[in-house]
């Protein structure tokens, strides 16, 4: 049983019921040894990192790092979740009723958001994400949402460019030019133009 180890170490989520009690498991995804959960609380959501090993004397043992999700409203629930191996990004899906979805891209690390895509509003309808995955040889992120009864499929690019050094250069002469990427893969078809 997780549940008598795992209670222990989650201050955020309060044993009694109240706005601060985590209800229900929202979502789930397993990325390397650790398993994340989005665990909901009628304030928010509580984004939890588990690693389930053994100690020394053969008993399980539990560590975990749980944060509050930054920028999720009362209310809120988790529709998806997933992650991407390469760069180590786990995906969150929020709700809250009346609003469109909020994707979160979190650091595994930190369990802070770096990046954040809200869904659209159409008319009186609010676009909801049902569920996505990760397309790793293509390095995109597919999005299931619905505004009404009409799906949509999303497509999100899992790599970018982060910097360029210099940001202005004359490149008369041989200037080099130093572009730093996140979540290329290491391919022979990769090409600057």
């Amino acid at each position: 049983p997780l549940r008598p180890k795992l209670a222990p170490q989650l201050p955020l989520c309060d044993p009694l019921p109240g706005p601060t009690a985590c209800t229900s498991t929202g979502g789930m995804t397993i990325l390397g040894p650790h398993l994340y959960l989005a665990l909901e609380q009628p304030q928010g959501l509580i984004i939890t990192k588990v690693l389930i090993g053994e100690d020394l004397a053969g008993n399980a043992s539990v560590v975990v790092n749980h944060q509050p999700l930054e920028g999720v409203k009362a209310g809120s629930s988790v529709t998806a979740m997933g992650d991407d191996g390469l760069t180590g990004a786990i995906f969150v899906a929020a709700h809250t009723p009346g609003e469109p979805s909020i994707l979160y891209k979190l650091n595994t690390t930190t369990l802070q958001p770096y990046g954040v895509v809200r869904m659209q509003s159409r008319g009186p309808f609010q676009e909801m994400v049902q569920g996505i995955t990760v397309d790793p040889l293509l390095r995109r992120l597919y999005v299931l949402s619905a505004i009404g009864n009409q799906p949509m499929l999303i497509t999100l690019l899992l790599y970018a460019v982060t910097s360029i050094t210099p940001p202005l250069a004359d490149t008369v002469g041989g200037t080099l030019i130093h572009v730093t990427g996140e979540g290329m893969t290491d391919s022979p078809n990769l090409r600057c133009h």
